[in-house]
């Protein structure tokens, strides 16, 4: 999967903000290709599904994180998608095979440390 200068910079400093504001609940950030996923995405979006430890502020995580995805990319041409889910949705999702993605998807969770 190939991500253009604003995608880059997007995903660097989304990561950077979710480590900043939600270290203790993030999990995982994974970048998936519109083309690998199930879901009919526009080809030109960043997809990213976030993982967060199982909690009973889901939603309302599920709000602030995406929010905080969505504010980034007001000055950039990076348009995200950004799904999240706890981890027994992930793994529930995962055993019966309806995650955003097929293959995997990139982790960045550890590379932009």
């Amino acid at each position: 999967m190939m991500l253009d200068a604003d995608e880059q910079v997007w995903l660097k400093e989304f990561t950077k903000a979710l480590k900043e504001q939600y270290a203790e609940v993030v999990e995982d950030l994974v970048v998936f290709d519109a083309n690998d996923s199930p879901l009919q995405l526009p080809e030109d979006t960043i997809n990213v599904m976030v993982r967060v430890k199982d909690n009973d502020k889901r939603r309302q995580l599920e709000k602030d994180i995406g929010r905080l995805g969505h504010r980034l990319a007001v000055l950039s041409d990076a348009m995200p998608f950004i799904v999240v889910y706890t981890h027994s949705e992930w793994k529930m999702r995962e055993i019966s095979g309806s995650l955003p993605f097929r293959n995997g998807g990139q982790s960045q969770w550890s590379i932009h440390q």
